[in-house]
């Protein structure tokens, strides 16, 4: 039986270089993916290990000192629940502080929103926000992917748009972003709604493949690689809301419905963590959506699990989930990236898998030579 490793944890030296923890081999040599531990009244996050020191833990049978940055202690909770992800009227109202003459902005969990003015534009609210000490760097965001991340036309009195990260604090490392997925497929194995779903998956595929999958959907959601190259938020112009995490889950339906599931503010799907539990819970809730109506629930709880198992094949299904139908005129080479992620993915994590070829990525070729074969006005003539 497990035990906790709290009363294993009873010594703790400041240094020049942060903290060290002294930690039986076996526990050290788990933790060191990244889990969050608790020390004495402190969470801490072992980010990196040197690898001298996880070969020495493999050989040792005595405690093993883990040096930790000074930065990854926190005094506070990394993770604060609010009901059904939403603020009370007077949480939400204490919320609002005002920076600036004409610059009101919303304090969610680890993210500031502007709260748009009359007669706002986006380049009126960079110019606004740029003379705020640390945020000179919105002056440089002049890409909308890397920025607001909406058009100037949706942007409307009264709304909370989110203000753009430094470009070099939304790059995750692929090390980090493993790391955090875990912990992220941890933490959900724990939620009622979610847990059954998951262990299935986790027994048909392994762990370390459903990672190697969410960051491969993550880097093509995010603009590829280094991760986090694109704003975690997008405004989608046909649901009239934003998608937010690496991911870009819709907040409407079943990605806002998974959300609240989770207890998540929209502030906190920023976190690498949040962003991977919150992708598994909007998509078992869109699958779900098309079953709702079944009352027998043993065999909708199978056609779901039965549509989860496919969609991780990584072939058109998958593809067509994210995207639509028209997703190869919309987004052709989809597949093609996220396969390609994935396969680099897979010696980091130990994984071998091979992909059947994906006839779709021949269509745009065949079209191509008909039409060189076949002129427009010879296809007419032929089919008169």
């Amino acid at each position: 039986m497990f035990e906790s490793p709290l009363p294993q944890i009873n010594q703790r030296e400041k240094s020049k270089n942060g903290f060290a923890i002294k930690l039986p081999p076996r526990l050290a040599l788990a933790i060191t993916t990244g889990l969050l531990i608790a020390c004495e009244t402190e969470p801490v996050h072992l980010r990196s290990v040197p690898p001298s020191v996880v070969y020495e833990m493999a050989r040792s049978e005595q405690p093993i000192e883990i040096p930790v940055a000074v930065e990854s202690v926190s005094r506070k909770p990394k993770s604060v629940r609010f009901p059904a992800g939403k603020f009370s009227d007077e949480e939400f109202k204490k919320r609002i502080e005002r920076w600036a003459p004409g610059v009101q902005v919303f304090r969610d969990e680890g993210m500031y929103f502007y709260k748009v003015q009359r007669g706002d534009t986006l380049k009126s609210i960079r110019r606004k926000l740029a003379k705020i000490k640390g945020y000179d760097y919105l002056n440089e965001q002049t890409g909308k992917l890397d920025s607001f991340n909406i058009p100037q036309k949706e942007v409307k009195p009264g709304m909370l748009l989110p203000i753009p990260q430094r470009n070099s604090e939304r790059i995750i490392t692929d090390d980090a972003f493993i790391a955090q997925s875990r912990k992220a497929l941890f933490e959900l194995a724990e939620t009622p709604e979610y847990q059954s779903y998951l262990s299935e998956l986790i027994k048909i595929y392994g762990e370390n493949y459903l990672i190697a999958a969410m960051m491969a959907i993550a880097k093509q959601e995010s603009g590829g690689a280094p991760m986090g190259r694109f704003e975690m938020h997008r405004w989608e112009k046909r649901y009239h809301a934003f998608s937010f995490s690496l991911f870009h889950v819709l907040m409407v339906g079943p990605g806002l419905k998974a959300r609240q599931k989770l207890n998540l503010t929209e502030g906190q799907l920023y976190n690498t963590t949040n962003a991977g539990k919150l992708f598994f819970a909007f998509v078992i809730e869109k699958i779900s959506e098309k079953y709702q109506g079944m009352t027998d629930e043993v065999a909708k709880k199978e056609k779901i699990q039965r549509e989860l198992i496919q969609l991780f094949e990584l072939d058109e299904a998958m593809a067509s989930f994210y995207n639509g139908k028209a997703w190869r005129r919309n987004n052709p080479g989809y597949l093609r990236n996220v396969r390609k992620y994935f396969t680099d993915a897979c010696p980091k994590l130990g994984v071998t898998h091979e992909f059947k070829p994906d006839n779709s990525e021949k269509t745009p070729f065949v079209k191509k030579m008909i039409k060189r074969i076949f002129p427009k006005h010879h296809r007419k003539h032929r089919h008169r």
